[in-house]
């Protein structure tokens, strides 16, 4: 065997016979989150775990005492803890180790000239099992209980680096601190979260593997495991480490337990006198890290709930290259309904169609969804939502396999106290903008879709009139002009082949053709611009003599309104005369004669 795994640091005034050096890190991630902050079961939101237990030194040393298993004859090594705060759904577990392997050492060249596909540059692919146990405490010593949950997985162990000739003895390897170790520490993270694992207060946490000859399948060669060691220098700063000069050990060495094997050896036990009185140091804790997320409970409606240890930030993207933020207060109980697994998905952007409203345009801005796409969520506690850049928005949710609902409650303001005095206990939503005036606020106590938009009035309808138009008994180029958008100069210019003869626009004769130019005008106008039709057949417009000068007067520019209304410049001569050529054309002919300004013209 490699002379490595033979070595012993063995501390002067420390009673056991400590290894190279590992420590364990366990971490519990996110329950309920979803991206950047809550926890989650679901990989669509990033877990922000809350760290219960942590016995792992901010700064990892170069290297740590440590338990050697193959040395030792161990197959499994941990502790006994407690666990901070309220969070227990177990996610991840990281644990510190320590090799003392080297990559170039005879032992370690064979195996993997044997085992290729497990041995890179860097290091040496390995399974390592987690375990985690319910504690029975008792006395004198406490027991392992059942267990609660374990995970093997797959690591690549680094090799330690190089020795270094200026340190003692020639095989050690000189840190940037100046010291030389035998071993390097390093970190590795099981993650758990698919366990769905709920902790209670008090845990045995155990790390095992196996060696050439030791562990639950020994693997019966020689190899770079047989230098891999667990830490045992840790020191608790969440959490409590329940006895640190205790550890809980599974060798198969008698000698090696305090009472000698007296409780057995090959078994998964409490030993004593870890510690190191003289220096204070606690080698009987072992370097753990443990993060939870509040874990999911069945209320009496059969409800799952959960509620939030510490305040909760989330932000996700909305369709316009916005941030949208949302804040749920620490302590807020968030309920979902049976099916709920625990995920609380950050803000994504989503789609919708809002239904019609008669008379106006409702237009999305920003859709988003929050939560879960399959259940509502409901809050104890008023939740901030801020959409950047939508003040004056008008906003509104969706339920799961709900309709539309705008949210129409003003808030009385944009504070956590005032949301919950106002929504609370009743619940809803209000929205109100922000303070920046830019952004829009809306508080509310459920998670669904939310949808801020646009309300605008719709234009009124349009008719687009054909290119040409034929004249019709009663009409007038003014009147024609008006029923398609045109002042009469317009439609004079579009038609300059118009009149009897062509440019004289006082005299127009029913199924004339007019060129209106495809023009476009609203049902509201068309309305406006209509000409009751004539009232009496009596009512005639006038004719034009061959100079084109007016019967009625010498500057040739009579009004039709003076003709059919007033009269006034008419004489009774004046009037025989033009009655009787009237009566000699419709004999004749039986023409219609229409002039362009008149209200009225004459019909067969």
């Amino acid at each position: 065997m490699a002379s490595a795994k033979l070595a012993r640091v063995t501390k002067q005034t420390f009673k056991k016979t400590v290894f190279g050096g590992t420590a364990i890190l366990i971490s519990l991630s996110g329950l309920l989150s979803t991206v950047p902050f809550l926890f989650s079961q679901s990989a669509m939101a990033a877990p922000t775990p809350n760290v219960v237990y942590n016995a792992i030194p901010s700064s990892l040393p170069p290297n740590m005492a440590s338990v050697g298993f193959e040395a030792t004859q161990t197959a499994e090594f941990g502790d006994y803890i407690h666990l901070a705060g309220t969070d227990r759904e177990l996610r991840t577990v990281t644990v510190t180790m320590s090799d003392w392997a080297l990559a170039a050492s005879p032992n370690n060249v064979t195996f993997c000239s044997a085992s290729q596909s497990n041995c890179t540059p860097n290091g040496f692919n390995y399974p390592i099992t987690l375990n985690i146990y319910n504690a029975v405490p008792g006395s004198p010593l406490n027991t392992r209980g059942t267990l609660i949950a374990t995970q093997t997985q797959t690591f690549n162990i680094p090799w330690r680096p190089v020795a270094d000739l200026t340190c003692l003895g020639g095989t050690a390897w000189r840190a940037g601190d100046g010291n030389c170790y035998n071993g390097y520490a390093f970190n590795i993270t099981f993650d758990l979260g698919s366990l769905n694992a709920t902790l209670p207060n008090d845990v045995i946490v155990g790390v095992a593997y196996n060696t050439q000859v030791w562990g639950a399948s020994p693997v019966g060669i020689d190899g770079p495991y047989d230098s891999l060691n667990v830490g045992v220098e840790g020191s608790a700063t969440v959490g409590t480490d329940d006895n640190i000069d205790r550890v809980f050990w599974n060798t198969q060495t008698a000698a090696d337990y305090t009472d000698h094997g007296a409780g057995g050896v090959g078994i998964f036990r409490e030993d004593t006198a870890w510690g190191v009185p003289a220096t204070s140091i606690a080698e009987g804790t072992i370097p753990f890290q443990i993060t939870a997320v509040p874990a999911l409970v069945t209320d009496t409606d059969g409800n799952q709930t959960t509620t939030l240890s510490n305040a909760v930030t989330q932000s996700g993207s909305d369709s316009n290259g916005g941030t949208v933020t949302v804040q749920i207060p620490q302590g807020t109980v968030v309920t979902g309904d049976s099916s709920w697994d625990g995920t609380i998905n950050p803000p994504t952007i989503s789609s919708t169609t809002l239904p019609s409203v008669s008379g106006f345009t409702l237009t999305p801005t920003s859709v988003i969804e929050i939560g879960s796409s399959s259940v509502d969520l409901t809050f104890n506690s008023a939740v901030r939502i801020l959409f950047p850049g939508a003040a004056n928005n008008l906003v509104g949710f969706i339920p799961v396999g709900g309709a539309f609902t705008p949210i129409t409650t003003v808030c009385n303001g944009d504070t956590q106290s005032q949301a919950n005095s106002q929504l609370l206990p009743a619940g809803g939503a209000c929205y109100i903008n922000a303070a920046n005036g830019t952004d829009l606020v809306v508080w509310t106590t459920h998670f669904t879709q939310f949808v801020t938009y646009t309300k605008t009035v719709t234009p009124a309808a349009q008719t687009t009139k054909g290119n040409t138009y034929a004249v019709q008994p009663g009409d007038t180029m003014s009147a024609i002009a008006g029923k398609f958008g045109l002042t009469l100069s317009q439609l004079e210019g579009l038609n300059p082949q118009a009149g009897h003869p062509a440019g004289n626009f006082d005299l127009i004769l029913p199924g004339d053709v007019l060129n209106v130019g495809g023009a476009v005008v609203t049902t509201k106008a068309a309305a406006a611009s209509a000409v009751p039709g004539p009232s009496s057949a009596g009512q005639a417009s006038s004719t034009s003599t061959t100079s084109g000068a007016s019967p009625l007067s010498g500057n040739g520019s009579v009004k039709a309104a003076e003709v059919g209304t007033t009269g006034a410049k008419a004489t009774g001569l004046k009037w025989y005369w033009w009655l009787t050529i009237a009566a000699a054309v419709l004999a004749v002919g039986g023409l219609g004669v229409y002039n362009r300004k008149a209200s009225k013209a004459a019909k067969k």
